[in-house]
């Protein structure tokens, strides 16, 4: 029986230093324009410590970001007749309690 390798690039999140690419090119270009645009050279060692932080969290789940902000978007409690509620753009979202993350 044939066998496929498995690799986990191919089905794992695309990351750019062990960083998710989204946050690593936000970061990166933050860091650009900050360096070339305002002169504050200080910025490369912030950028980099920003890097660093966000290499430490994803070490230890690659898909944090995603279950966060899938996590986000539940309710505080199980309601097994949904209500719609409007939050604050007109989306329909279950609210949670005063205070929580928001």
């Amino acid at each position: 029986m044939k066998q496929t390798p498995f690799r986990r690039s191919m089905i794992g999140v695309q990351t750019m230093g062990g960083v998710e690419y989204p946050l690593a090119v936000g970061n990166l270009t933050l860091a650009m324009m900050m360096v070339l645009g305002g002169h504050l050279w200080g910025w490369i060692l912030v950028a980099l410590g920003i890097h660093a932080f966000l290499r430490q969290i994803y070490r230890g789940d690659p898909d944090m970001r995603r279950v966060y902000a899938r996590y986000a978007r539940q309710g505080h409690r199980y309601d097994p007749w949904g209500r719609e509620a409007l939050d604050t753009v007109g989306k329909l979202r279950n609210s949670r309690p005063p205070g929580f993350g928001r």
